[in-house]
């Protein structure tokens, strides 16, 4: 099996996002102690929640 970095419940990814919404995610980390990656994850939940899709949870 392929290293994933030693991640288990995540997948690492990498892409860009629009300079303004990365310096709101930045600056919503710094003030609420909230890593990057749980915002985003909090996001896509909502955008999933949006367009009535399931998340598998396995």
């Amino acid at each position: 099996m392929a290293s994933n970095n030693g991640l288990v419940n995540r997948h690492k990814v990498s892409f860009s996002i629009d300079k303004n919404l990365f310096k709101m995610l930045d600056d919503l980390s710094k003030e609420t102690m909230i890593p990057k990656t749980r915002l985003v994850d909090k996001a896509l939940e909502l955008l999933a929640k949006e367009y009535n899709r399931e998340i598998d949870t396995e």
